[in-house]
């Protein structure tokens, strides 16, 4: 009888098992061993991650209870200095927060210097943007380009939904979002769809606000931990540029 033998990363995936089983169950671990396996073998880094850091990406896969199958682009593997980590789509953080039961919906955007926001907090909160049908950029030309859309960029809003009806939300202005921006290590995706990352920002702001959002708070530990702030590291140009 022919052995099959298992390839370095097939054998780190396997080892968190018995762990994710435990959290997550039989039907979730299948599925994510599935997802894992399509990554791995299309992404040569991943390949070549260290054993403690894949456990570490499934196991973060099963406390959030999001999807890495490629097919629903909730979630991804990526390659950082060695180490595999976990990162989270837009659309797949919606999905956790959804999850649980606490929120009916959450939404966040991308306010730019041609559309009309009108914000107010505390007594009397309220959150209207009104967006301009006819802008004078290409706004898909800009939300995926960093050298453009700081450019026009205003701030970025997250909405939260509760079974009451009741909705909150915050508002990011364009001051801290590039604070946020130029302090923090991106993945490759973010640094190519720097709106999804901006509204995923809101979203990480908000979640510390938002009641029974546990899974939600677990994602948002997981980009925080791999998002770490730059050390010693000056102010860019773009930065200084816009300042002025």
């Amino acid at each position: 009888m022919k052995t099959i033998t298992k390839t370095p990363y097939e054998k780190a995936i396997l080892s968190s098992m018995r762990e994710f089983i435990k959290i997550a169950g039989k039907f979730a671990w299948f599925h994510a061993y599935m997802g894992a396996m399509m990554q791995m073998r299309a992404n040569g880094a991943l390949q070549l991650c260290d054993e403690q850091s894949i456990r570490q990406a499934m196991f973060d896969v099963a406390v959030t209870g999001v999807s890495i199958e490629p097919i629903h682009k909730e979630a991804y593997l990526f390659a950082d200095e060695g180490k595999c980590k976990l990162d989270f789509t837009y659309p797949g953080l919606i999905r956790i927060a959804t999850s649980e039961g606490a929120l009916i919906s959450l939404s966040a955007g991308v306010v730019y210097s041609w559309d009309k926001i009108d914000s107010r907090e505390g007594t009397n909160a309220h959150l209207n943007i009104t967006r301009n049908l006819n802008p004078p950029k290409d706004p898909d030309e800009i939300a995926r380009s960093p050298k453009l859309i700081w450019e026009y960029v205003k701030c970025a809003f997250s909405v939260a939904t509760f079974p009451n009806g009741h909705q909150d939300f915050i508002v990011l202005p364009k001051f801290k979002l590039l604070k946020t921006w130029q302090q923090s290590e991106k993945s490759e995706i973010s640094k190519m769809w720097p709106e999804e990352w901006m509204r995923k920002t809101a979203i990480r702001y908000h979640s510390k606000t938002l009641p029974h959002a546990r899974k939600l708070l677990s994602a948002v530990a997981v980009m925080n931990q791999h998002e770490g702030v730059k050390k010693g590291k000056s102010e860019s140009r773009l930065m200084r540029r816009i300042k002025k």
